[in-house]
């Protein structure tokens, strides 16, 4: 069996102090404003095919750096399920409603005739009040829609997304493209389709577009955001910074638990560096168990024996590679009886279980 050489694609995030997270943020800042100035300048006619194609290509271009978000409320759901920290999540919506605002002054900038509408207080592109929905659609219907199609966007995007690439993780993106495509085609002509708080925040910060009807459109989808977020959370089960998961998992006390689920750091007694995230330990972990399956997966250099005893219970002393060593069984420097049976019979009980965890990470917190 072949283990996943990443994690899903939303379980992603890097210490907040690091480079990579500046990365992350910048990603979302400036996707989100190109899908802004896409989607809100695009012809009615081919808007849902549009918005699919275009979510699909920015998820797939950020997905590495910062999970491909893109949505206020896919951070905070990823947040409320356990596979991002909170504080991490709010500064994602902050950059992602920065970037709603930079997308809709692009499109000042670039569309014909838009001097008129900035801060005019009257329509503009992307603006979505009574000036462009339909007179005969009511709240309740604007609710009604948004909540219905934001539920379909994020359960679709959140069940893919939070999979291993082994399963779905590496479609997410065509999912999340392909599940906004179809709710913009049924939906869009009623509401525009919004289905993400940073699309309306934008026209209305640069536009001065009236307000009267943004809260039916937040609440909608904020409703939609709770029932996609319960649905993955029976089917999926919490991530590994819920505290349900993290403190019977890693032996945490309950402000450690809490702590990691606000933060993403672990307790300095499981990481050596200070930048190391449970991201970042998970990783390891799953790389010693491939290491006894024998997939070549280089592991870093670290103590072990303490670590894999709290978060498996089992007696595996430490193992040392490196990323010169090449992927033989012999290579362990130092392994107990029960590990050396393991690596020398394969139909061992304890290893099969071993490589059943390996091809799914989320796994190892599930135990």
């Amino acid at each position: 069996m072949t283990a996943p050489n990443k994690q899903c694609i939303l379980f992603n995030y890097k210490a907040i102090k690091s480079r990579t997270f500046g990365l992350s943020l910048a990603a979302e800042l400036f996707c989100v404003a190109f899908f802004q100035l896409a989607t809100h300048t695009a012809p009615e006619d081919f808007a849902p095919v549009l918005q699919g194609l275009t979510l699909a290509a920015l998820v797939f271009i950020a997905g590495h750096a910062s999970g491909g978000h893109l949505n206020p409320l896919i951070s905070l759901s990823t947040a409320a399920l356990g596979y991002h920290p909170w504080l991490h999540a709010m500064m994602y919506c902050t950059m992602q409603c920065l970037g709603g605002i930079l997308g809709a002054l692009f499109a000042q900038a670039l569309f014909p005739n838009s001097d008129r509408f900035f801060l005019a207080g009257v329509t503009g592109p992307g603006c979505l009040d009574r000036s462009t929905v339909p007179a005969d659609v009511t709240n309740s219907m604007i609710i009604g829609w948004e909540c219905l199609m934001t539920g379909m966007l994020m359960s679709s995007f959140l069940m893919c997304g939070l999979d291993t690439p082994a399963a779905c993780g590496s479609f997410a993106p065509v999912v999340a493209g392909l599940a906004t495509a179809a709710c913009a085609g049924s939906g869009g002509q009623y509401t525009g389709a919004s289905l993400n708080p940073a699309r309306i925040v934008g026209p209305i910060v640069i536009f001065g577009c009236k307000e009267e009807l943004a809260p039916q459109y937040l609440l909608g989808q904020l409703l939609g955001a709770i029932f996609s977020t319960g649905l993955v959370a029976a089917i999926a089960r919490p991530g590994p910074l819920n505290p349900c998961v993290s403190r019977p998992a890693l032996k945490l006390k309950d402000w450690e638990a809490w702590r990691l689920w606000l933060t993403g750091y672990p307790p300095s007694r499981l990481k050596i560096t200070s930048t190391e995230t449970v991201e970042t330990i998970q990783d390891y972990y799953l790389q010693i168990i491939c290491y006894l399956e024998g997939t070549p997966l280089p592991v870093v250099r670290r103590r072990t024996s303490l670590d894999l005893e709290i978060l498996f219970g089992e007696g595996i002393s430490t193992m040392v590679r490196t990323t010169s060593q090449k992927s033989e069984p012999n290579m362990v420097t130092e392994a107990p009886r029960e590990v050396a049976l393991m690596l020398q019979h394969p139909e061992i009980t304890q290893r099969e279980h071993l490589m059943e965890t390996c091809a799914s990470p989320m796994k190892i917190f599930r135990s």
